[in-house]
Formats: C-alpha cells, structure tokens, sequence
C-alpha cells in the first residue's frame, strides 16, 4: 500500500539567501515534506516504513548549509530524501523563508515548493 508519511512545516533556523547578511544573521524557515512510502500493512514496526524522525534530521542536516536560493536548498532536501529512501514513489518538499527582507513589502512568506 502506498501512503504518504508528512512533516509539517518544521521550523529551522537558517543561513539562505542572496544578501550577504542573510548569509551571516540568518532567517527562520518552515520546512515541509511529503513522502510517498509504500508501507507494510500487516506490521507495526518502525523498521517497514520511513521513520518521521530521521526525515527530520536530514531536514536539519540539509538547512544546516549556506545557500543562496530556497530553491537550491529544496533540490538538495529533495535529493537527500530520495537517495536516503530508494523505495520511495514520489514527493513533495517546500521550503518557505519567514518574513523574508523584501524592501517595500510585508508578507508572511516567500516559499518553493519541488514535486517528484
């Protein structure tokens, strides 16, 4: 059975950005991510499925990194969840940068959002 195991806007702190003080002050970020898994039905053990937990840690290790683009940090959560877990079907990351520094404007967010 195929199912789809999520983590929901995970809020992590982060070094993402063009402008050079975003690469040393930082911003917050929601990180979100669907995974389709096909999980074993006829077991309840964590070993037959993708453990949300370690999703998690490879969302911290992968923000962890200086970029320069959301999008670029997307594709690397996108590649290190695929690679992480082969069986795997398909997906969703969305990386969003709360309150981004936007001269002449207020928004809540500025998000990307990769499909596989």
């Amino acid at each position: 059975m195929d199912t789809v195991i999520e983590v929901n806007r995970l809020r992590v702190y982060a070094y993402i950005g063009v402008m050079e003080q975003e690469g040393t002050v930082g911003n917050d970020f929601e990180v979100t991510v669907h995974l389709r898994y096909p999980v074993e039905t006829d077991t309840d053990s964590i070993l037959h499925t993708a453990n949300y937990a370690e999703i998690i840690e490879t969302i911290k290790e992968v923000m962890r990194r200086r970029s320069a683009l959301i999008e670029h940090a997307a594709f690397d959560l996108q590649h290190a969840i695929a690679s992480k877990w082969p069986l795997s079907t398909g997906g969703m990351v969305k990386v969003a940068k709360l309150m981004p520094p936007v001269s002449n404007a207020q928004l809540e967010s500025a998000a990307v959002t990769v499909n596989w």
